[in-house]
């Protein structure tokens, strides 16, 4: 039996290769940094990944997001996280999942940086990431407070309740 191939139907985004710092580079907090490698306009809203730099001490504030399904893979390091009140160290290889709805942190409590991938579906947090972790006008980081001031001003506009300092 022969079996002919038909062309992929018409896709609305294209295939595409992001080399090593393509992506769009963020500034997190503290000393922290995001590329945003897969950008939710290229999967039509279904998702975005960027890869972290997570500095000694680095991690968000505890929060919960409301929309969005977060995912994490730690390519290097130990990172520690909080997920649902369960406390737990993820070393390198590891898949944490952190569902809508429920709450979550992480931080970086090693001596050394830890690299992570991370996922959120859908896309729309990329933005909140932009628009918080964006680089000054000269290509320096803001200082912490304001990048937290950030975060907590912008965190209603997202779905994401902030709900206090991280407790790792």
């Amino acid at each position: 039996m022969v079996t002919t191939l038909k062309p992929p139907a018409a896709r609305i985004h294209p295939p595409a290769v992001i080399p090593p710092r393509g992506g769009v580079v963020l500034a997190g907090t503290p000393g922290d940094t995001y590329e945003i490698g897969i950008t939710s306009e290229m999967t039509g809203g279904a998702c975005m990944v960027m890869h972290t730099t997570i500095a000694p001490g680095g991690g968000p504030p505890l929060h919960v997001h409301h929309a969005e399904d977060e995912w994490f893979y730690v390519i290097e390091g130990t990172m520690r996280f909080w997920v649902g009140g369960r406390v737990f160290d993820a070393h390198a290889g590891t898949f944490v999942f952190g569902p809508r709805e429920v709450a979550h942190t992480w931080r970086n409590c090693s001596g050394e940086k830890v690299l992570m991938l991370v996922g959120m579906t859908p896309g729309k947090l990329e933005q909140f990431f932009r628009d918080f972790a964006a680089l000054n006008a000269d290509g320096s980081v803001p200082p912490n407070a304001e990048l937290v001031r950030r975060i907590l001003d912008l965190a209603p506009q997202y779905a994401i309740d902030m709900l206090g300092d991280n407790p790792l």
